[in-house]
Parts: C-alpha cells; sequence; structure tokens
C-alpha cells in the first residue's frame, strides 16, 4: 500500500496574545493522504483526511474511488465532515442518451450556460443484504469537465469530449449540527444512511440501479468490503458508523 503522510504545525496567536500568562505549546494538525494501490487514479481508492495530533480527533475525510475505466465504470465520492456526509457517484454518458423528444431536461436550466445541461429527477433503487428502497434523487449532469474528483488523461479527455458528467449525491446530516440551520436530512439520505451501515457492519456490497432517459438503467455495486480493507476503522466510524442523524 502506498502510504504518503505530511504533518504541519502552528502556533496559536490567538492563545499567545489572549492567554500570556499561560505557557501555550504548539498546536499540532496532522494530514494523511493515502492511496490503496500504485494503479492511482485507475481502480483505486485514495483518502485524504486530517485529525488532531494530540487526540486523533478527526476534523475531516474524503474517500475517492477512481474506476479502471471511467468511460464505462462509476466513480464513488465520499466526503465527511463533523455536520454531514456527502456521497456522490458519477459516470460518463452520451449526450444523445439524455435527450428526450431532442432536448435534455433540466432543472436547473439557469445554470446552463455555465456548463450545467442536464438536472432531472429520476427514480433510485438501491439494495443491501436483501433489503432495497427506492427513493427519488436529482441527477445532473455538466459539461465543464469530465472529473473533478481524480486526474484524467490527455488521450482520455479527447477520446471521451462530447460525453457528459452525470452524478447524484445526497447529504447525510448529523445531531451535531446547530440546531438553528435548516439543512435537514431527505428520505433517500435517512434510507441510505441505514443501508451504508448495515452494508460496513455486514461486509456486504451496495448494490444500485439509477432509471435514466429512454429507459436507460443504471446498474452498479459498491464493493464495501474492499473500502472496509483500504479505510482506517477511524475514518468509516466518523464518516458513518459512529454517527446518528439529525432527527428532526
Amino acid at each position: 500500500m502506498k502510504h504518503l503522510s505530511k504533518r504541519q504545525g502552528f502556533f496559536s496567536l490567538w492563545a499567545f496574545f489572549i492567554l500570556p500568562i499561560l505557557n501555550i505549546g504548539p498546536a499540532w494538525a496532522a494530514e494523511e493522504l493515502l492511496t490503496e494501490n500504485t494503479s492511482w487514479p485507475n481502480d483505486s481508492w485514495q483518502l485524504e483526511y486530517e485529525y488532531d495530533d494530540f487526540s486523533e480527533k478527526i476534523h475531516h475525510a474524503k474517500l475517492t474511488y477512481a474506476p479502471q475505466d471511467f468511460a464505462t465504470q462509476k466513480a464513488f465520492l465520499i466526503r465527511c465532515q463533523p455536520f454531514y456526509t456527502n456521497f456522490s457517484t458519477a459516470f460518463l454518458e452520451e449526450k444523445n442518451n439524455l435527450m428526450e423528444n431532442g432536448k435534455l431536461h433540466n432543472d436547473s436550466s439557469k445554470y446552463a450556460k455555465h456548463g450545467f445541461i442536464y438536472d432531472q429527477k429520476q427514480d433510485l433503487k438501491v439494495k443491501v443484504a436483501g433489503r432495497s428502497f427506492s427513493e427519488d434523487v436529482s441527477v445532473g449532469g455538466q459539461i465543464r469537465a469530465l472529473s473533478n474528483w481524480f486526474p484524467l488523461a490527455d488521450s482520455f479527455k479527447a477520446a471521451n469530449k462530447d460525453k457528459v458528467s452525470v452524478s447524484w449525491h445526497t447529504s447525510m446530516v448529523f445531531q451535531e449540527i446547530p440546531s438553528f440551520t435548516s439543512t435537514k436530512n431527505t428520505d433517500l439520505s435517512r434510507e441510505l444512511f441505514k443501508a451504508f451501515k448495515t452494508a460496513i457492519e455486514n461486509s456486504t456490497p451496495m448494490h444500485f440501479q439509477l432509471d435514466m432517459p429512454n429507459g436507460i438503467q443504471q446498474k452498479y455495486s459498491l464493493d464495501v468490503q474492499r473500502l472496509k480493507n483500504f479505510a482506517p476503522p477511524e475514518v468509516l466510524d466518523f464518516c458513518l458508523l459512529s454517527r446518528t442523524l439529525r432527527d428532526d
């Protein structure tokens, strides 16, 4: 396993000026960058996270899976913050496959001039350990970049320049978020949170089926056992396992 680490220390000037009578030592933050194997960004996970060097409390983390062939396979992103965890899936699609009656549906048409050309509610079905659920999810398509999650070779960009980068995401909001905020969970985020916990605790894959225009169905799976083998347990705890959803 490739393991790169960098640590940065900084002295708290605020504490120095406000509390001069105390003997204040340096506060340290540690950053870790881990790659599952040397083939990144092809068929590999990558983890970036920051934590307190003394308490080892994690501040934030990002898990990215880059497939072997992004032209035909799905990418995954799990972005973890103190108040929420975002889960996203991305893939490439032919523009014609998104068009119905010669047009692209776009619920966010005001952003079309910025390259966001497709936005439509679609049905998403998730199955884990014999249990499944279906919820609507907003699926977006943009032509600004094929991927902002990992680097792509110039030859790949040239070969796929006419494709649309399609993605969907949901935010699982935790009880630590300040009560005055309006950010809340959706039916999808609640169900997906339960599904993730079940999959991780039972080391079982998550199966997805996403309906798309023209009767196309995108079917794919997340290898949760592989994710568990790569990600440190404390990261999975911070992202999902030790968390409780906001319940209002």
